[in-house]
Parts: C-alpha cells; sequence; structure tokens
C-alpha cells in the first residue's frame, strides 16, 4: 500500500516495485482469450471479467487513482468496439500486444526503469508530474515514461502513465 507521506518521485519508485514482480502474472490474464486459442474460427473479443481482474490488482495497489482505473476500463471498451467492427482471427490482438504499463513488449526494460532516477518537472498542491527517462533504443524512439499524479486524501496516485518520446 502506498506510503501517505510519500513524494510524487517516490510513488512512481514505489509503484514500479510494486508491480514488477506482478507484471508477467497480470500481462498474461486472458484479456482477449481467442489470441490463445488454437481454433483460428475464434473471433478476438475483450474479456471485460479478465479486464476487471486486472484493474482490480491495479487499483488495489494503492498507487493507482480511480481516474486511472477508468481510462485503462475505457480503453478496453474501445479496443472492444474496434474488434467488433473489425472481426480479428490471428495474430497479437492490437492494443494487447505490449506491457500497457511500461509500454513495451520488452519486460527487460522495466528492470532498467527500475534502476532509473526519477524527475519531479512540475508539482503544484494537488498535481505533479514525473519523468522517468531510459534509453532511447533503435527500434523506438521512446526516451522515457511520464507520470501524471494527483493529491487524494493526503497521498499522491498516479492518473495517467505515458511514453515520453524524442523530440
Amino acid at each position: 500500500m502506498t506510503d501517505s507521506a510519500a513524494a510524487p518521485v517516490d510513488v512512481v519508485q514505489q509503484f514500479l516495485r510494486w508491480y514488477a514482480p506482478r507484471a508477467d502474472k497480470l500481462n498474461q490474464l486472458p484479456l482477449v482469450p481467442a489470441a490463445y486459442s488454437e481454433d483460428s474460427t475464434d473471433v478476438y473479443a475483450v474479456d471485460f471479467k479478465a479486464a476487471d481482474s486486472y484493474l482490480t490488482t491495479l487499483r488495489g495497489s494503492g498507487y493507482v487513482s480511480t481516474a486511472y482505473v477508468a481510462t485503462r476500463r475505457a480503453g478496453f471498451q474501445q479496443w472492444a468496439d474496434t474488434l467488433r467492427l473489425h472481426p480479428q482471427y490471428d495474430g497479437p490482438p492490437p492494443g494487447f500486444d505490449h506491457d500497457p504499463i511500461i509500454f513495451s513488449q520488452d519486460s527487460d526494460e522495466l528492470l532498467e526503469l527500475l534502476r532509473a532516477t526519477p524527475r519531479l518537472l512540475r508539482q503544484t498542491a494537488d498535481s505533479a508530474q514525473v519523468v522517468l527517462p531510459q534509453q532511447n533504443y533503435a527500434q523506438t524512439p521512446r526516451t522515457g515514461l511520464a507520470f501524471d499524479l494527483s493529491r487524494h486524501d493526503m497521498r499522491w496516485q498516479i492518473d495517467k502513465i505515458r511514453p515520453v518520446f524524442a523530440d
């Protein structure tokens, strides 16, 4: 659970330390069960029971806000709508082909992020932005992750995580 006195930078580090041992299990939840099926006639659809389990686990960490969870759930709904409009039967389902916390398919990047030093970009009484820099890989122009946080009941929680790209 989150330390109520933790600063935004500390919350980002604590969240990633909380997430690291759970990442594989969370990313193996069958969010699109047909993607794991041998039957190529199974149409892809989002399993909202698995999605809710994923979101409940994240919310239970104490590090993410209800706004984060609502945005992620809306994202699952958007991908579900897309899959309904454009049926897919094979290959990786778009939107579910990477770790949505670190925006990568390479789990080793999580270890790199754990070693990185977060920088506080801005902070007001109730909001903050923290950037976690990372090496620029040849396959991606991403240079880190940005975390938007807000204060809830005297503690900081993550509202949004997004990749940062080189200019």
